[in-house]
């Protein structure tokens, strides 16, 4: 199964990649920026680096969330 919802990180105008801590590296990560989910084109992911890299990088501030396929024993 997937995560809940995951704090990755918070917006500061400039990072666009995150790192999906816990993620097995299968399927397609879910992301969202302040509660707003963002549609496939809006992000690319590594299942190698285990990170999530969005389109353009979220204001100061904002709250960056992910659900994501969890390997045994590293359920967030």
């Amino acid at each position: 199964g997937l995560t809940p919802w995951v704090g990755i990180g918070t917006g500061d105008g400039s990072n666009k990649t995150f790192t999906l801590v816990g993620w097995d590296g299968s399927g397609t990560p879910e992301v969202r920026v302040d509660g707003l989910s963002l549609p496939a084109g809006e992000y690319s992911y590594s299942a190698s680096a285990l990170t999530v890299t969005l389109l353009d990088a979220p204001a100061s501030g904002a709250e960056v969330a992910a659900r994501f396929r969890y390997g045994a024993g590293t359920r967030p």
